[in-house]
């Protein structure tokens, strides 16, 4: 089925959508309404697609599959937000203008988790904590420290 007959047949039962939809308690002023909608839409259109689509059961499962794993993951994915918004709030960090100048010379030559792994031996995380947060197994965070340190005393002592 080319993706305009699906589209096509989406037209003829635009129902679906807004019936799984409405399973998962998700009306109209629901702010995630119009994503959600859209994200069930494309869905549709590509289970429809699916040489295995053996009618609309088979569509209507597929979306409901579909949206129920984006509401979880967006679910995670704020709670993910607020508590780095939150750990940032509450560790802030006091350095002098000189330990600034030396920060600002470390940070240069990092890279993105370079940079994450100094900000936590900033702050006095332990190397748990960092590998828990980076999602990195704490012999990586052990080996990337190593690497660090090698690195900084050869771009410090130029």
């Amino acid at each position: 089925m080319t993706t305009g007959e699906a589209f096509n047949l989406y037209l003829a039962n635009e129902g679906i959508v807004l019936g799984v939809l409405r399973d998962f308690g998700i009306n109209w002023n629901h702010p995630d309404y119009d994503d959600l909608k859209e994200e069930g839409i494309l869905e549709f259109v590509k289970a429809a697609q699916d040489e295995k689509c053996t009618g609309m059961g088979y569509i209507t499962q597929s979306i409901r599959w579909h949206l129920n794993d984006l509401r979880k993951f967006g679910n995670r994915k704020e709670s993910y937000e607020e508590e780095v918004s939150a750990k940032e709030e509450e560790s802030q960090i006091v350095l002098t203008s000189d330990d600034r100048l030396l920060v600002e010379e470390v940070m240069k030559v990092c890279d993105a988790d370079e940079k994450r792994l100094v900000m936590g031996i900033l702050q006095g995380e332990s190397i748990t904590d960092t590998s828990k947060q980076m999602h990195m197994h704490r012999s990586k965070i052990y080996r990337m420290r190593d690497n660090l340190q090698v690195k900084l005393e050869s771009v410090l002592a130029a």
